[in-house]
């Protein structure tokens, strides 16, 4: 009964081992399928910061980069605004992002918390201002939330 028992045991650690290798292979698929997805040059459509709408003059000729790997470069007329590096989760709901800056800023190498929804060619992020608020839970920037929301159309894969 006793070796029966620990059998049971091993059998149900290696299932369990194997199960977690499997989750990791899903949500590795996952990463790479959402990761080729977001790679291109995207222009931001619309944009809302702790409340207040971003007007179009503002953000107009901005474009962000995705390239694929884990990198984010938004430009204005070739001057960087904002560089980063990322990691993704499309397993969670909604799906998360944490973005480490690397361009020069108040935040540089720190990690902005975000979500973010991709349908078709447009890409909804929603981040942190300050990394020591929250990560976002939902698409919206409502005053003193401390969140920025902007909407992306693909220019170009």
């Amino acid at each position: 009964m006793r070796m029966h028992a620990m059998m049971l045991a091993v059998f149900c650690q290696c299932a369990a081992v194997g199960l977690l290798g499997a989750a990791g292979d899903a949500t590795e698929d996952a990463v790479k399928k959402d990761l080729a997805a977001l790679k291109g040059v995207w222009a931001v459509v619309s944009a809302e910061k702790n409340g207040k709408k971003i007007g179009s003059d503002e953000f107009k000729g901005v474009t962000v980069t995705y390239d694929g790997a884990g990198k984010i470069l938004a430009e204005r007329d070739g001057k960087v605004l904002f560089a980063a590096t990322f990691k993704i989760d499309p397993t969670k709901k909604p799906r998360t992002i944490d973005a480490t800056q690397t361009s020069d800023g108040d935040t540089k190498g720190k990690v902005l918390l975000g979500i973010y929804e991709l349908k078709d060619d447009t890409l909804t992020f929603c981040s942190q201002v300050d990394p020591s608020k929250d990560r976002p839970t939902d698409f919206t920037a409502k005053a003193g939330s401390g969140h920025f929301l902007r909407v992306y159309k693909r220019v170009k894969n």
